[in-house]
């Protein structure tokens, strides 16, 4: 054993995996190993640190006086941001210390479901990553004793959210403008993906509506697919920006798309909007896009936002604006993309066979708790090290206590669907909808959430549903009001304007049936 060696040999920690790659909600597992070379090491515990995190890099220039003597200075800021840094003891030195000898400390660890694939993106000498270590360290006392530490880097893969949805744009009237300030009436333009989540490598299909209420002409609608990274340090940032798929349609041939009226009209009511619904649902004009196989999933942390838009806008001729509609977009990428950080590499490399004479004292497989969630948090790269254990959950009764877990929690929706299986789902208030789908951090895991209440409700009033779109990401709230609608009866379907109030027109437009 050569790595983790500290002072004159006192002792020799080195951590081994058996798996460089894990997909999130499954085992790693591992040994460490001790190696005690002098007579007798005083110690106090041999401690496993489990952290996931966001590093970021970011290069800027500064300046310095003025005229001829100006400088520019070219600078770095780095920054790291922990989503997961939990403290496990593989063993407590009772004794305050350890004899001379070899120690196995095997272990194994559930690696959450919630987690973020590892990745890596760079822009010219700027660099952002997430990634996993394992860390472990023999705590020696005193105030020249050194702690005995080494770290292994492990790979996370994600699977894709098994609940998908339809996504529908709320339509957009854009008031048409010439040369800036003459109005020439409105365009109504809506938009549809197949799936609220798109596979790398894989394509889909969008729809799309364009009703011209203008005296202008579209000459064509474009449908873009970008991807947005911005990482953040220490008060600077940078920006990726990549056109993923583009596509120009042309309205030649295409009924309904870039007809001028003969004078600008306003528009007025809601007959626009179902009628921009059912050209979405007909699927009368629509574009599939592929998204490349090398993207990277979306991601919004403390440093890094990773965002995808598809983009569609109605080009007009030269001097008008060009009305568009932006909408949000998840993709999923199944094979992160991870580049090695020059920081990370370790300093020596481990023999690939133990030495002839390793003679370990081997010590019992622990099964380390299961890690919760905490909001990510900044630290300094070169802090010290701080032992800290998971801390206890408080056991709250009833609701309350439900959302007191999910806030420590990566498997949302597993605490839940757990909860009602033993939780009768008829006796929560309006309140507590309101609470759960705000405690449950993702628009995918909301609407699993509504589909286990769909599956637990024997009825339902119109505020619970107004209660429980409240909380949900604006992206899914009809989703989250129609799986529970159309699975569960309303009790109380005159009521159905305060389930209006917390939709949009055009989402109400979708779920109207369920209220008749």
């Amino acid at each position: 054993l050569s790595d983790g060696q500290v002072g004159e040999k006192a002792a020799t920690v080195v951590v081994t995996l058996d798996q460089e790659s894990v997909t999130a909600g499954s085992y790693l597992t591992g040994k460490v190993y001790l190696s005690v070379h002098k007579p007798v090491v005083d110690c106090s515990s041999l401690v496993l640190n489990i952290q996931g995190y966001e590093k970021t890099k970011v290069t800027y220039t500064t300046s310095t006086g003025t005229g001829k003597n100006r400088k520019t200075h070219r600078k770095t800021a780095r920054s790291q941001s922990n989503f997961l840094n939990t403290f496990f003891p593989l063993a407590e030195m009772s004794s305050g210390s350890l004899p001379q000898g070899d120690y196995e400390y095997p272990f194994k660890f559930l690696v959450p479901s919630g987690l973020p694939s590892s990745m890596s993106a760079e822009r010219g000498s700027g660099s952002c990553n997430i990634g996993y270590s394992v860390d472990a360290r023999l705590h020696r006392d005193g105030w020249m004793a050194w702690s005995v530490q080494h770290s292994r880097h492990f790979v996370v893969v994600t699977t894709p959210p098994s609940h998908q949805c339809p996504v529908y744009m709320n339509p957009s009237v854009v008031p048409v403008n010439t040369c800036f300030c003459f109005g020439r009436g409105h365009i109504v333009s809506g938009g549809a993906v197949s799936s609220n989540m798109i596979c790398a490598g894989e394509s889909a299909k969008v729809n799309y509506a364009v009703i011209n209420k203008s005296a202008t002409e579209i000459l064509a609608v474009d449908i873009i697919l970008s991807e947005h990274i911005v990482w953040r340090a220490r008060g600077h940032s940078s920006l990726c920006y990549t056109v993923l798929f583009s596509s120009s349609m042309p309205t030649e041939d295409l009924k309904d798309v870039g007809t001028p009226v003969t004078k600008p009209v306003s528009f007025a009511n809601e007959d626009v909007l179902r009628q921009v619904r059912d050209t979405l649902l007909a699927g009368r004009h629509s574009v599939n896009i592929s998204v490349p196989s090398n993207v990277l999933s979306s991601y919004s942390g403390d440093l890094i936002t990773i965002r995808h838009d598809i983009v569609i806008r109605m080009r007009t001729p030269c001097g008008t604006n060009n009305p568009e509609l932006c909408q949000p977009i998840h993709i999923f990428s199944p094979i992160p993309v991870v580049e090695v950080d020059e920081e990370d590499v370790p300093a020596k490399v481990l023999p690939s066979t133990m030495p002839e004479n390793w003679s370990p004292v081997s010590n019992s497989l622990v099964e380390l708790p299961v890690a919760q969630y905490a909001p990510p948090s900044e630290v300094d790269p070169e802090d010290v090290y701080r032992p800290l254990y998971p801390s206890v959950i408080p056991q709250e009764d009833g609701m309350s206590g439900l959302v007191a877990t999910l806030r420590e929690s990566f498997d949302q929706t597993g605490k839940i669907k757990a909860w009602f299986s033993q939780n009768s789902a008829d006796n929560i208030s309006p309140g507590d909808f309101y609470s759960l789908f705000v405690a449950v951090r993702n628009m995918f895991d909301q609407i699993s959430t509504a589909e286990i209440l769909a599956d637990s409700l024997s009825k339902v009033t119109c505020e619970q549903l107004a209660e429980a779109a409240r909380g949900a990401d604006d992206i899914c709230r009809r989703d989250v009001v129609e799986k529970i609608a159309k699975a569960v009866p309303i009790v109380d379907r005159e009521n159905s304007a305060v389930v209006q109030n917390q939709l949009t027109h055009f989402q109400f437009t979708f779920v109207e049936k369920y209220f008749l």
